[in-house]
């Protein structure tokens, strides 16, 4: 079974328990990339299909676009992968973004910043 963990992540620096396990993962997922800042997204949640996280990934409302939210990082790690965490994730953050009001989402791919996880 496939489930979300929120929490109330912060970028204050007091680093909760879902704090350190975003970035641990981030790192993990995007180990060329710039770290991951916490403020780039309105809500992150944490996913997995064991007893720690696997997966994470995060949304926010697009400013002055009322209708619009954009899907923000998100990453699987290398041995999680094959269980549909992706799409759980994906549907996971249109449905919070219905729910906000959101009609549309947007998000991006750059070419050159295709990251690549490590075991």
């Amino acid at each position: 079974m496939i489930k979300a963990i929120t929490d109330n992540f912060n970028d204050n620096g007091e680093g909760s328990e879902g704090e350190r396990w975003l970035r641990y993962l981030d790192g993990r997922c995007f180990p060329d990339d710039k770290p991951l800042r916490l403020l780039d997204a309105y809500e992150w949640v944490l996913v997995t299909s064991k007893v720690t996280p696997e997966a994470f990934c995060g949304w926010r409302p697009i400013d002055g676009m009322q209708a619009h939210g954009f899907l923000a990082r998100a990453g699987v790690l290398p041995e999680a992968r094959g269980q549909g965490l992706q799409k759980f994730m994906i549907d996971l953050r249109e449905d919070a973004m219905r729910k906000a009001g959101q009609v549309t989402s947007i998000t991006y791919t750059e070419a050159y910043g295709v990251a690549r996880c490590v075991p």
